[in-house]
């Protein structure tokens, strides 16, 4: 029974992403993580985020509050 779908976007310009010029803060990162939630067809979503990706969900929560369904995340201890 299928009742997640996992997407695992390059976040700008890290392996097969664009490269743009700029847009390399958070904020707009983020909002490439919401053009690709809403591309796929979701509104609501839940976020798991890992190591840098950490700094973009937490921008993504903090722009689209009311569109997360659940947030985790992992490997935030600055000694690593």
């Amino acid at each position: 029974m299928k009742d997640h779908t996992v997407v695992v976007p390059d976040l700008r310009g890290t392996g097969r992403s664009s490269k743009p010029a700029d847009g390399y803060d958070k904020k707009t990162q983020a909002k490439d993580i919401r053009a690709v939630v809403t591309s796929l067809g979701y509104d609501k979503t839940s976020v798991v985020a890992h190591d840098i990706g950490n700094m973009v969900a937490y921008a993504y929560a903090a722009i689209y509050p009311d569109k997360l369904s659940g947030w985790l995340f992992g490997h935030t201890d600055p000694r690593d």
